[in-house]
């Protein structure tokens, strides 16, 4: 089954593992996710990045999923 990608605006809490999000014009695929307080989520990217935003702050990501 060929895998696909789509583009879906998520808020912070809704933000998984494997989803792609662009910062700085540069894609970046999240590798963990932790809640931290006052509402906030921290994102790690493969890369060793990180990005904290806010748990019901909209952005957009790249997911894949499996097509059936």
């Amino acid at each position: 089954m060929p895998i696909r990608a789509q583009v879906i605006t998520v808020t912070g809490q809704e933000v998984r593992t494997g989803d792609v999000i662009a910062v700085g014009g540069n894609d970046h695929t999240v590798r963990n996710i932790r809640r931290l307080q006052n509402r906030r989520v921290a994102l790690e990217f493969e890369d060793g990045n990180r990005y904290v935003l806010g748990e019901d702050r909209p952005i957009e990501v790249r997911r894949s999923y499996r097509r059936t």
